[in-house]
Parts: C-alpha cells; structure tokens; sequence
C-alpha cells in the first residue's frame, strides 16, 4: 500500500504536473556549457601566458660599456702587480678581440692577429690610426703569449691604456 501505517483514509490524489518546458532545459545546457568553456579559456590562459618581462629579457650593455667595465675588473685584478704576463695579456687581447666582434661583427677572437688585420683592412671599419693601434697592441699580446717576452709593469699599464683607449674612440655616437 502507498499509505502509512497511521493513516487510515487514502491520502487525497493530486494531478500530474505538466513537464517542464524542453526550452528551459536547453537554455540551461547552453549556459552550463558556455561557463564551462569560459572557466576552462581563462584556466589555460592564465598558465600559458607568462609575464612580459620573461618573453623579452632586457637589452644587454653596449659593446663598448661590456669591454670598459672588463678592462676595469682586469685593472683591478693584480695580475700586473703580481707580473703575470701571459694571463695578463690572454685576458687583455680577449677582451679586446670581444669588443671588435661585438662592435664591429668581425670574428676576432677566431682570428690570427694577421688574419685580423687583413680583414679589418679590407673592411674599412677602422681607420688606418685605429688598425695601427691595434696591429701594435695585439703584436705585444702575441709576444707575450707565444714568444714568453717579460714586459715591464708600466708597458703592461700602458697596454691596458691603449685597449681602453681604443675602445673610447671607437665608440658608436
């Protein structure tokens, strides 16, 4: 029986309700898929996307700032009090050679002195004051570095002044 125990006449019938409108229950649906695909755009775009500043990383220094600041560090570092040609000098000559690769787009630190100097030539980047410079500065390097020649600490001082100084006038601007 549909009735309690405790109940002793039929409860009172109702009539059956009319269905709800098929319309409703589409717009509903509608709605729901719409949120759904609204939570989950904004859910992947807010682990897609990144910051601005990681997709572009800062403009790294000028050639000329990078090699001035090097050359300072090198001054800085003893090597000419302590009278350690060779590493003195395969540090000057890199940090030369970097700065005209970065400056100018010529390999040089790939390059043989000569080599460098033919190609410079060639170019016309520098001015023939400037290969001069730069011919008689990378030939003292050379000497130290492969011919084990001693300079004395005011010709390394000076050296170091000649790479700093080439720089400053090849500047941009």
């Amino acid at each position: 029986s549909v009735l309690a125990d405790d109940q002793e006449t039929p409860a009172e019938l109702r009539d059956i309700h009319q269905p709800k409108s098929p319309m409703l229950w589409l717009l509903l649906a509608i709605a729901a898929i719409v949120l759904v695909a609204i939570l989950l755009a904004v859910t992947i775009a807010f682990l897609v996307k990144k910051p601005s500043s990681e997709l572009t990383p800062p403009p790294s220094p000028p050639p000329h700032e990078l090699a001035i600041a090097a050359l300072i560090r090198l001054k800085g570092s003893g090597l000419i009090e302590k009278r350690a040609f060779e590493p003195f000098y395969v540090k000057v000559s890199d940090i030369l050679r970097t700065y005209i690769e970065r400056r100018f787009g010529l390999d040089a630190p790939d390059m043989t002195t000569e080599e460098f100097m033919h190609e410079a030539g060639r170019s016309l980047i520098l001015s023939p004051d400037q290969q001069h410079l730069v011919h008689q500065f990378l030939g003292e390097c050379d000497l130290v570095k492969f011919a084990r020649m001693e300079p004395a600490e005011e010709t390394m001082h000076r050296g170091l002044e000649s790479a700093q100084h080439f720089v400053e006038e090849t500047r941009p601007g």
